[in-house]
């Protein structure tokens, strides 16, 4: 490629044709054309240098100081970069299929289908981020799909009230802050992650709700609500607020607590409790489920789970609810009643 310097005002400008023979003119924001024609030089050589073959390691780099800079804990994200790095680090982007089909095939035989089918979904959004002009750019066509259909069924398990009761007792015998993360999740129905991140900035006792919103950090994340303080957990906030030298309201040796930390915890505390199939997201679902048969109204559930939308509330959790379907019933009867001879 060749080009001349054009002179605009009172800077020079830089008019070439590249190989599709598409005449392109740039500014070079100088004022001095010598200085512009060793601009123009550095620009040309940059253009003329062979396209660097761009594989899936660069775009799990890319990914990885994105997701660095929104903050939160990515030690489980990292363990998965790792691996889709050994797996696919110097495959094509638009070439994968046969790379993804033979990591399936390998991974069949290790792991379940769920766990390889969360791995595959971090390698496709790392994917089109990359080639998403507002987000990586990285990419300047579409990527090859990934496809990896897993039927995995829908967990439902829920606690009794029973079962609550034995955990409460177990965790007793646990640390001070495995106690407070179980209060909050029976209390408020917030994820683990959110639990963890509750700042004691955030206890809003001016107010008197919990603010489970961080606004450190960044990038999309499950909702996270706004809640209103239950009374039974005002005296151990206090307490956990007043005790905090983290700045975290539940907290390990002047720390604040991890996810895998409070797992150990937790499979502990629930093999006492003879509740083993219980897992920790099962403290949630088993809060919106007691408030539908309470006949909390969806609106007020949805909003407490930080829900995008009701819709996903409802499908969910408004089977549970007493008077669901009840309305659909009456009008069917009412219907029926026109035409449906008694006997």
């Amino acid at each position: 490629m060749r080009g001349r310097l054009l002179k605009r005002g009172a800077v020079w400008h830089f008019r070439y044709t590249n190989p599709e023979g598409k005449t392109t003119t740039v500014s070079t924001g100088l004022e001095d054309k010598n200085e512009a024609q060793l601009w123009s030089t550095e620009f040309l050589a940059e253009l003329n240098q062979p396209k660097r073959f761009v594989t899936i390691a660069d775009v799990l780099d890319l990914w990885e100081r994105k997701k660095a800079k929104e903050g939160g804990d990515m030690k489980k994200g990292y363990s998965n970069l790792r691996r889709l790095r050994k797996a696919f680090g110097d495959v094509s982007p638009y070439d994968i299929r046969k790379s993804v089909d033979a990591y399936i095939e390998r991974r069949q035989g290790e792991v379940a289908d769920s766990t390889i089918s969360r791995e595959l979904s971090d390698l496709k959004a790392a994917l089109t981020w990359a080639h998403n002009p507002r987000g990586g750019g990285l990419l300047t066509k579409a990527p090859d799909k990934v496809w990896f259909n897993v039927k995995s069924g829908v967990r439902t398990t829920v606690a009794t009230v029973e079962q609550l009761q034995r955990l409460a007792e177990a965790i007793e015998e646990e640390e001070p802050y495995v106690r407070t993360a179980f209060y909050l999740a029976v209390g408020t129905a917030q994820r683990v992650g959110a639990v963890l991140d509750l700042t004691t900035d955030r206890v809003r006792w001016d107010l008197g709700h919990l603010d489970f919103n961080n606004p450190n950090l960044r990038g999309k994340r499950k909702g996270r609500s706004t809640v209103l303080i239950p009374d039974e957990l005002t005296d151990m906030l206090k307490h956990a607020c007043d005790t905090s030298q983290s700045g975290y309201v539940v907290e390990r040796s002047g720390r604040k607590v991890s996810k895998s930390i409070l797992h150990h915890a937790w499979i502990s505390a629930r093999k006492k409790a003879g509740v083993e199939h219980l897992w920790w997201h099962d403290l949630r679902r088993t809060w919106a489920t007691m408030a539908a048969r309470e006949r909390v109204d969806m609106i007020q559930i949805s909003r407490q789970l930080g829900h995008s939308s009701i819709r996903i509330t409802e499908q969910h959790y408004a089977h549970f609810h007493p008077d669901y379907m009840g309305e659909a019933q009456k009008h069917a009867g009412r219907m029926l009643q026109n035409f449906v001879k008694r006997p």
